[in-house]
This record gives structure tokens, C-alpha cells and sequence, in this order.
């Protein structure tokens, strides 16, 4: 992964595409869908399952996920609303399917138990099934009317579960009887982006302590998910990445939340270290003075007028770091991501920055 060499393609697909892409505990199974069919693969890239929807009548696959303490259980929803639960390596189904809702099925968690509940999102609505009993609990509504639940996760404990929505609201609820226990919290208007889809804007921790966000100009923003006391949540942050330089497709944190990966219609896939990133922000704040300041290129995007830009270290007016040709704007990579694979059918631009000069010193550059 961090070489960002490919090990091998293992699906295309005639229709829409690989959907939704789902890993497994030890990381050594993935799911991936395309409209009607989810195939199941090992690492080396051989196909163990293979399913389609039963239903006959369009209905398609619109979520998957694994659990976080069995390597093999699967569960996967659809757009009219079913959603099943099996052993991802046999296809035995365990159980299911069972009709959750009416509406197109956006995410799903699996409680750490080997007979799950599972947590369901299907437009402004959450559902949690108890696939011993049988039993549906919900709907409930906790990010207000019309807001898109996009993630859900459970905690280790079972007893809570954390969503996200498309508005960049968090919240936690009781997982045993819905009832909200904190937030919802959320970020102002001008940290938000609607430009890419709602699924796509939003990355949530397994153990739902870190979130990550789609900014303005395709950037990333990073937060923490702090609690306070019995009742209280807020995010510290954020952590800025610098992104991509067009639409962001998806986005997925590891399980421990140090890595992040995304995809973006600019034609790569990007490893994002995000401790390491947080280091070099820390160390750009310690280093500036009332003198000097350092621009944090994790940070810098291209910006509306084409030039690379910085947001200030003290908080001021961002750092205009250099204009980049109109040719140039749609590829340019900057090297600041752990990893990256960029596809052929993308341009590639870099900067050179081994002789950069910053600052009243910039003619130094040319010597």
C-alpha cells in the first residue's frame, strides 16, 4: 500500500462500476459490488463468493460492511430497503434477508457480536436490527429532516453508536434504545463543501474518534471527536490535508484511524499518515515566529485563481505561495501524502521544491 505499486486488478465490471468496497477484520478479505452482484476476494486476488440480489426487480446493492471482531460476517443492504448478514468466505446466510425500511439502504454497522445487531441508515432515518430476536427498533431521526446519515459505527461496547450525516453533523445515541446521549455536533457553513456527493464527503473511525470531512477546493479536514462528561461532544480541529486537486470519489480511515485513503476523479488514490501530519502542522506552529513564517505544504491547495496556496500559521491572510499554469492546475501533486497511485488515463505535475526559497529570499531559488 505504501509503495503505491498495484498488486493486481482483480474486478471490472461492464455496469456502473465497483460501488462500495468493504475489508475485512484481518484485512485479507474484500468485498467489493457493482450494481446487482457483490464478489468477495483474497488477498492475492481470488473470488471465493459470488452473489447477486435476489429480487428481480432492480433492486441493487448500496452498502456492505464487515465486522469488527469476525473476520468472516458480512452484511450488506439494498436500494429497496433488505438488508442480509453471511459468512463471507461460505455465502451462508446468517440471517436473512430481512426488509429494514422502504428507501434506499446509505450505510450499515455490525455490532461486535457474533449475532449481531445491525445498525441501518436509509436517508434522515437510522433502524437497528436484532438479527436473535428479529426485532427492528426505529426509525429515528437525530441530524434533523432531510439530512443524509452517510456513516455509522458502534462502539466497542455495543452500547452506543455513532453517526454522521451529510450536513457534518455527529452524534451519539443508545444503541439499546435510541435515545440520543450526545451532540449532535457539527461545523460551520464555511468549513463545509457540497460540491461532491454525500457518501462521499465523509470518513468515520471504527471507534468513532476521528472524522474526516471534504473542505472547499477538495481539501480534506480532520477532527478529533472529544468527549466531555456524561453528555457533551465536540470536534478539535481540524487537521487540514491538502487533498485532491478535483472531486473526491471516497474516502475510508483505517480501523485505528492513523491512515487515510482517497480516491478522487483526478485520477489517483492517496495514503494520507495522519499522526505524521499532525506533527508537521505542530512543528510549522512552534517554528514561526513574528518574523518568519513557514507555509505547511500538507496544507496547500490550488485555489480559485490558480495559485498554491497556504492558510497562514498565525492565522492570518493564506500564504500565495506560486501560480501554476492553467495546464498544470487539474495535475499538479504535491509531495506530501504517504502514498499515491495515479492512473494512466491521468496527466502527473509535480513541484520541485529542492531549491525553493520562501519569503523576502525568493531569488536565492535562481542561484
Amino acid at each position: 500500500m505504501l509503495t503505491g505499486q498495484e498488486v493486481k486488478t482483480i474486478f471490472r465490471s461492464a455496469g456502473y462500476g465497483p460501488q462500495e468496497i468493504a475489508a475485512s477484520l484481518n484485512g485479507d478479505l474484500i468485498a467489493l459490488t457493482s450494481v446487482n452482484e457483490m464478489r468477495i476476494f483474497t488477498q492475492t486476488g481470488n473470488a471465493i463468493t459470488e452473489l447477486r440480489c435476489s429480487d428481480d426487480r432492480g433492486d441493487l446493492i448500496s452498502a456492505v460492511a464487515f465486522s469488527s471482531i469476525s473476520n468472516n460476517l458480512l452484511a450488506f443492504g439494498t436500494s429497496r430497503g433488505i438488508v442480509q448478514v453471511l459468512d463471507a468466505s461460505t455465502s451462508a446466510q446468517i440471517p436473512g434477508p430481512k426488509k429494514i425500511c422502504d428507501d434506499f439502504i446509505s450505510s450499515l454497522a455490525l455490532s461486535p457480536s457474533t449475532q449481531p445487531r445491525i445498525a441501518v441508515a436509509s436517508s434522515d432515518q437510522m433502524f437497528i436490527w436484532d438479527t436473535h430476536s428479529g426485532k427492528i427498533m426505529g426509525p429515528f431521526t437525530h441530524h434533523g429532516p432531510s439530512q443524509f446519515v452517510c456513516r455509522l459505527v458502534f462502539s466497542a461496547d455495543a452500547r452506543h453508536i455513532t453517526s454522521v450525516a451529510e450536513n457534518y453533523t455527529l452524534c451519539v445515541w443508545d444503541s439499546m434504545t435510541g435515545n440520543i446521549v450526545r451532540g449532535p455536533v457539527g461545523l460551520s457553513d464555511g468549513q463545509m463543501s457540497y460540491a461532491e456527493e454525500p457518501s462521499c464527503r465523509i470518513a468515520l473511525a471504527q471507534d468513532g474518534q476521528r472524522v474526516a470531512f471534504v473542505g472547499n477546493h477538495h481539501r480534506i479536514l480532520v477532527f478529533e471527536v472529544v468527549y466531555i462528561g456524561d453528555s457533551e461532544v465536540s470536534l478539535s480541529g481540524p487537521l487540514a490535508l491538502a487533498g485532491h486537486t478535483d472531486y473526491i470519489n471516497c474516502m475510508a480511515l483505517s480501523r485505528d484511524g492513523r491512515l487515510l485513503v482517497t480516491t478522487s476523479r483526478d485520477f489517483s488514490v492517496r495514503i494520507w499518515n495522519i499522526q505524521t501530519a499532525m506533527k508537521h502542522k505542530q512543528v510549522v506552529i512552534d517554528s514561526a515566529s513574528d518574523s518568519s513564517e513557514l507555509p505547511n505544504l500538507d496544507e496547500a491547495f490550488v485555489d480559485d485563481d490558480g495559485w498554491a496556496t497556504c492558510p497562514s500559521s498565525r492565522g492570518g491572510s493564506p500564504l500565495r505561495l506560486m501560480w501554476i499554469p492553467e495546464t498544470y492546475q487539474k495535475s499538479l501533486q504535491l509531495p506530501i501524502s504517504v502514498g499515491e497511485v495515479v492512473s494512466d488515463h491521468g496527466k502527473k505535475a509535480q513541484v520541485n521544491l529542492e531549491r525553493f526559497v520562501h519569503g523576502k529570499d525568493w531569488a536565492m531559488c535562481k542561484t
